[in-house]
Parts: structure tokens; sequence; C-alpha cells
């Protein structure tokens, strides 16, 4: 539950939208960012489960991240410093 606390703060920063799947064992995010600089993305590929990162047209930024449900606080906790 955290976890979906702490993603619900994203939507304050940079973050258009986001999806959050968590089952037993893993969980998926998606996230929708706008105004994305390159600090932001670098950051964010340091994240070793990061599977996809798509520019999209309109100067926005599709992220696509997967794990283990163990790692899914940390994962959101790194994510809410980069963006808040």
């Amino acid at each position: 539950m955290l976890g979906f606390i702490i993603l619900i703060t994203l939507l304050i920063g940079l973050v258009d939208a986001f999806y959050t799947y968590v089952v037993r064992i893993t969980f998926r995010i998606s996230l929708l960012i706008h105004d994305v600089n390159e600090d932001v993305v670098k950051e964010l590929t340091s994240i070793p489960t990061l599977l996809m990162i798509s520019c999209l047209h309109n100067d926005k930024m599709y992220f696509y991240i997967v794990g283990q449900k163990h790692m899914f606080v940390k994962i959101a906790e790194f994510i809410n410093t980069l963006i808040v």
C-alpha cells in the first residue's frame, strides 16, 4: 500500500499519467512524463528493470518498468525523489 501512496504523490511533479499493476510476485509501472530533461532520463535509466523508453511526438516520454514485488517500494521511492 505504501508504494501506491508514493506513486500518487508523483502526480504533483512531471508525471502526466501512471499505471501500476502489482500481482503476487511481480509488478509493472508505466509512466508518461512531460518536460523531461536529460538528468531525469539518465537517472531513470539506472533502474536495472527498466524495459523501455519511448520518445513521443508531443515532447513526452513513456517509461516501462517491471520487477519483483519486493523491489516495488524502493523503485517507487527512487522515482519519487527524481520527479517531485
